[in-house]
């Protein structure tokens, strides 16, 4: 049966028996959890593949492990094991940075490109990380690597030029130079961060379709075929680079260069439903997690406020929405704003309720706190009860005093709160509970306050 294959060294020269359908360059301290999923898919669709985990490879340097990678790829060409419908995988963290000062780097620039240590690149360039951040190689040196690139005639050739999948956030920014080397290229993300379940959908629809291919004796995937299946399941900017010029397919577009993608909105029938609620899923994410609030709005505004509410686990496990929009780096106040604009029921469910004031707490949120506690007081039943608030007050100290800040910082946050915590106090005398979670004197006097002013209210 097809199967992968771990490499922990490289090999010695052993004729391959036919050659391999992928070749997965990753870490397994990174991705030990996508490797395996791979595994499984190649294992379904009874493809060839190999798995090189870079921190196996001999060398202490980067520079040797470079040259071991390097090294590697030609001898996988040179026996058979690599032809032309090989498709190379990366699936390795990017960054923009500096070249570490590493005299290795250098050699291997001499010694497999030709290139001086003076005409190296200079200042900050993208990069490719392994093991958590231990190894970084600048991105051209580690597609050298891949493709067995040599001098001849005193120009660097590749040994191989056909497809190669980037998976790294920011290997968009590579693409320019990639459209000088000759190869072909499909790049998983733009030039932000990419979620790497969004990849693997791209890359498993990748290995079913190229295990089809090979059981029908078809003519295998090609660079554009890779990149059309990926951008019809990706919420990212999925790129092509082949034959030196750059495709670049964006979800939210309203023109593509491959009338394909109108599959994407125009097919019928419970699959294609699927397919579409998958991929808008990996939009919202995407777009959450790195793009602008005003891009957010624009996934609301296509798919409608029901999509934040959709079965985000089936497609995106393990990652909330609530925290991919707080957690992210541009405009995380707004999006978390957006979420809370748009899903009036979002605060309804207990947990939910207190991931949500968890995270607007230790960010000091104060509006944001505000439109929380206001929409909590508006929903039957309410989504945090006396008891509820009380025990979520004592297990979260730090959180409570920060609150207790925030509220003497903010007239209008502890109006909100106390009108919440009114409202909390008379459902729980109505219920005739005992008083063990009674609250405590700074939160049960916001109450007081709260329905006083009612009080007042009412009589005008």
């Amino acid at each position: 049966m097809a199967a992968t294959a771990e490499v922990p060294a490289l090999s010695k020269g052993a004729t391959a028996t036919r050659p391999l359908d992928f070749l997965l360059v990753t870490s397994r301290a990174d991705f030990n959890h996508s490797c395996r999923r791979f595994d499984d898919d190649c294992r379904q669709a009874a493809v060839d593949a190999e798995i090189v985990y870079i921190e196996d490879l001999p060398g202490i340097t980067h520079g040797e492990k470079l040259a071991s990678l390097h090294r590697l790829n030609a001898d996988r060409h040179a026996s058979g094991a690599v032809a032309p419908s090989t498709i190379k995988v990366v699936l390795l963290h990017g960054s923009v940075g500096v070249p570490p000062a590493d005299d290795s780097l250098d050699r291997f620039r001499q010694e497999c490109l030709s290139v001086n240590a003076s005409d190296r690149p200079a200042g900050r360039v993208h990069m490719i990380t392994v093991a958590d951040g231990t190894l970084a190689f600048p991105t051209d040196l580690v597609d050298a690597a891949l493709r067995a690139t040599v001098i001849a005639d005193g120009r660097p050739a590749p040994g191989f030029a056909d497809t190669i999948l980037f998976a790294a956030c920011g290997s968009g920014l590579f693409r320019d130079a990639a459209t000088t080397t000759g190869g072909s290229y499909v790049f998983g993300s733009g030039k932000k961060s990419v979620f790497t379940e969004d990849f693997a959908a791209g890359l498993q629809a990748v290995v079913m379709e190229q295990g089809q291919r090979k059981r029908q004796n078809a003519a295998p995937l090609s660079g554009r075929d890779c990149w059309n299946l990926m951008r019809n399941h990706s919420g990212e900017h999925v790129s092509l680079v082949d034959k030196g010029t750059v495709e670049v397919s964006k979800v939210l577009r309203t023109g593509h260069s491959e009338p394909g993608l109108a599959a994407r909105s125009a097919g019928t029938g419970p699959a294609a439903h699927t397919r579409l609620s998958a991929q808008a899923i990996r939009t919202l994410f995407a777009k959450t997690d790195h793009g602008s609030a005003a891009s957010l709005r624009q996934i609301i505004d296509r798919w409608g406020p029901a999509i934040l509410s959709a079965d985000h686990a089936a497609v995106i496990p393990g990652i909330s929405l609530w925290s991919t929009a707080v957690g992210s780096a541009r405009d995380a106040q707004e999006k978390a704003l957006l979420l809370l604009s748009h899903t009036p029921d979002g605060c309804s469910q207990r947990v939910l309720s207190r991931e949500c004031l968890k995270s607007l707490i230790g960010r000091q949120w104060t509006p944001l706190l505000v439109e929380s506690f206001k929409r909590m007081a508006a929903i039957d039943p309410l989504p945090l009860t006396q008891e509820d608030f009380v025990i979520w007050l004592r297990s979260m100290p730090a959180q409570a005093e920060q609150l207790i800040k925030l509220c003497r910082r903010s007239r209008d946050l502890s109006e909100s709160l106390g009108s919440y915590l009114a409202k909390v106090r008379r459902e729980q005398a109505r219920q005739l509970q005992p008083g063990v979670f009674g609250l405590p004197t700074f939160f049960d006097t916001l109450a007081d306050k709260a329905e006083d002013r009612q009080r007042r209210t009412s009589a005008q």
